[in-house]
């Protein structure tokens, strides 16, 4: 899967990647090619403001959660698909305005998630949503 450049961090919750075994499990469920808030050497790269292409796989930062999922829909909206791996909590806006409308697919891990560089599990739901490329273009 082809990163797409470095996202911001900011503390230890921040600056965790997502486990391997988990984009293995992510990447044989859904045909993912593109990272575009990874973390990689490419810091001029702004997964927010730049176009992302294809299929991509998006873990985002939980303070800037609703910024990312909202930027999935724009590019759905293109006609580009994506996953994303974000806290279930669904009470908030980005879940009731954004992912609920916009997701095909929604799977909730019943198990929470050590993130690798993660010093201490945080008591937090993860889900997986879907969100197909949009036929109206």
């Amino acid at each position: 899967m082809e990163s797409g450049g470095k996202r911001p961090r900011e503390d230890d919750v921040e600056g965790d990647m997502t486990p391997v075994w988990l984009k293995e499990f992510i990447t044989s469920e859904f045909p993912c090619d593109f990272e575009p808030c990874a973390q990689t050497a490419e810091a001029e790269f702004d997964g927010l403001q730049s176009d992302w292409r294809g299929f991509s796989f998006v873990n985002p930062p939980y303070s800037e959660t609703q910024l990312w999922v909202e930027k999935a829909v724009t590019e759905q909206k293109k006609g580009n698909f994506s996953v994303m791996l974000i806290p279930a909590v669904f009470n908030s806006v980005y879940w009731r305005e954004v992912v609920y409308p916009h997701a095909s697919e929604i799977r909730v891990f019943t198990c929470p998630i050590k993130f690798t560089g993660q010093k201490k599990q945080i008591v937090v739901s993860y889900l997986l949503c879907y969100l197909p490329a949009s036929m109206l273009r």
